[in-house]
This record gives C-alpha cells, structure tokens and sequence, in this order.
C-alpha cells in the first residue's frame, strides 16, 4: 500500500468521500463571471464514451475542458455525468466560449488486494477523458493544444498521477486537480501545467493545492501552473469561491 502510494496519487477506501465533488460554499463572495454567450445543454455521444455537454451558441469556441468526476478509487463505476459542482463550472465556462463535456467514463475495475490495478485504472480514465477531447477537437475544428482535462477527487488523483508517471495527456494545454493529493515524488514529476484546489487539511496525501505547486520541479512547467489551499475550508470539500477562478485561469491558457 504504502508503494503504491508513493508512485501515484493517494488511495483511500473511503468511498463517500472519494466519490463525491464536496460540499459547495454558498457564501462565495467571488465576482461571477458574466457570461459573453448562451450554451446549448446536451447528453451526447464522443466516440464510444456518453458526455454531458456544453455547447457556447456563439460558434466561436474558445477551447475545450473535459471533466470527470469522483468515485470509489476500490473499485471505480461509471463516471457521473451530473455531478453538480462539475455542472456548475461547466456552465460557467461554457457561457465564457469553451465547449465543456463532462464524460461517463467507463467502469474500472476493482483495484485488487495489493491495488496492482491501480496504475491500468489511472490510464483508463485519462484515455477515456483524453479521448473525448479529441473527438469534440475534430468535430468542431480545434487542435489537440486547445484541450484541457480536469477531474475532481477521484478522477484529478488519477490525472495527477497520469501526468507525472505515463503520457496520456501530453500535448494538452494542462489540466485542472480539484481536491486531488499525491505524493511528493508525484508532485515533482507532473510534466504538464495544472491548476490545483483543495481545502487546508486535505486528508488522503501529503501534497495538495499549494504543497502540491511548490513542489512542481520543471520550472516551465511551474510557471504556467497554480496551486491554491483554502484556509476557509478544510477535509475532501470544496468551495464555490474556487470556480471562478478557475474560469479566469482557463481564460489565461485559453484566451
């Protein structure tokens, strides 16, 4: 256990918590992002995978973001399409230009005793996200560099894990860890930018948010990278406040 800890991100059994987007804070204070286009809202098919899908009706798409949700890490389903924090981001974005799809990736095996599944689960779930964003990419005329992938609890665990260890995401323009925690060794090989949010005690690594950014060796890859812990939240949650920030920062990669 403790290995497989130590190469990839953390591995809990604690379901209810793995599995969930947290708890929202609605007192925000954030300024919302106004919104410079409607979107059109849709379960759709991209490939082999179902999405929930956001389509800016501008016509003038900005970029992509696909997401996937959290799970049960033991044994991982089908990923959750309506999982309402990802509901909540993806509208926003989509109302700033981005085509956003939240993919029902596919049920994952059960990790096993000594978690051997671990590290195969991680690559289904980045190739299931990575694949989706090629598909909208070609269907709707963008470029492998206009996608970026995200994940909350589960899913960001295991793209954080992807990024340092294998190669699914390469040629992304990043990607976006909500409430994920790794290890140091993790956290210093990640070879793509990402945008990391987590509450202050975030249980289930050593290394989150802003721990997590710190530790990020590639200073090319740091640069374009940020990492915040949220001294007003605390455990496996999340707050509202971090949406729209998240929002200006793809705004940044993705202008």
């Amino acid at each position: 256990m403790k290995k497989i800890i130590q190469l990839s991100c953390a591995v809990v059994s604690a379901f209810g918590l793995w599995a969930c987007s947290g708890d929202d804070n609605k007192n925000s204070g954030a300024e919302i992002s106004q919104p410079v286009t409607t979107f059109t809202n849709s379960e759709r098919g991209f490939g082999w995978l179902t999405s929930n899908f956001f389509k800016p009706d501008s016509g003038d798409y900005k970029g992509i973001v696909v997401f996937g949700s959290g799970n049960d890490p033991e044994d991982p389903t089908q990923g959750d399409m309506h999982d309402a924090y990802l509901v909540s981001l993806s509208q926003k974005l989509a109302g700033q230009g981005y085509l956003v799809a939240i993919v029902q990736y596919r049920d994952e095996p059960a990790v096993g005793a000594n978690w051997e599944n671990w590290t195969s689960n991680v690559e289904m779930l980045s190739y299931d996200l990575s694949d989706t964003g090629n598909f909208i990419a070609e269907e709707f005329g963008l470029e492998r560099s206009d996608i970026i992938l995200g994940g909350s609890s589960y899913a960001a665990n295991a793209l954080l894990s992807n990024s340092a260890w294998g190669n699914v995401l390469q040629g992304t323009k990043g990607f976006i860890a909500i409430m994920g925690s790794c290890a140091v060794d993790t956290a210093q090989n990640i070879k793509l930018p990402v945008l990391t949010y987590a509450c202050k005690e975030e249980p289930y690594n050593t290394h989150y948010g802003k721990s997590l950014y710190d530790n990020i060796q590639d200073n090319d890859i740091k640069t374009l990278s940020y990492g915040m812990t949220d001294n007003s939240c605390s455990g496996h949650s999340t707050s509202n406040n971090w949406q729209d920030d998240i929002v200006g920062k793809v705004k940044a990669w993705l202008p």
